[in-house]
């Protein structure tokens, strides 16, 4: 599975158990991802999830 399957798994699963996207990009900055492949995953996530897509708008929060 390549690094960005895992991601986008991780993420959704994240989700599914009702983890924020807050807290969500604190745990993957914590383990070692970058800002760029969390949004990345964010946005190959929310393809298929709007609910995921919705809050990757929250992220922008991190440009500021």
């Amino acid at each position: 599975m390549t690094n960005h399957k895992k991601l986008k798994k991780y993420i959704r699963r994240a989700h599914k158990k009702g983890f924020s996207v807050a807290k969500i990009t604190q745990t993957l900055l914590k383990t070692g991802w970058t800002q760029d492949q969390i949004k990345k995953g964010f946005k190959i996530a929310s393809k298929r999830n709007i609910f995921v897509r919705f809050f990757y708008s929250f992220l922008n929060i991190f440009k500021r």
